[in-house]
């Protein structure tokens, strides 16, 4: 993994469209991926980790249309 592939909370959630206190409450609930912690104050994600996640989560999209 490269410096250049780990990204912030912020950086996640504009990746996911969703606030930055729902990351921290889909991992709080293991819906989505851990940060790795790298200092006290400083938590970050792998943006491939990210991305596969989110191509993963497409098998789950549920066709409301019939």
């Amino acid at each position: 993994m490269q410096k250049s592939d780990l990204i912030t909370r912020k950086e996640v959630s504009s990746i996911l469209k969703v606030s930055e206190s729902t990351v921290i409450r889909w991992v709080k609930a293991k819906h989505f991926i851990p940060p790795f912690v790298l200092g006290p104050n400083r938590t970050v994600w792998s943006k491939s980790a990210v991305m596969a996640w989110l191509e993963k989560q497409k098998d789950n999209i549920v066709d409301w249309v019939e």
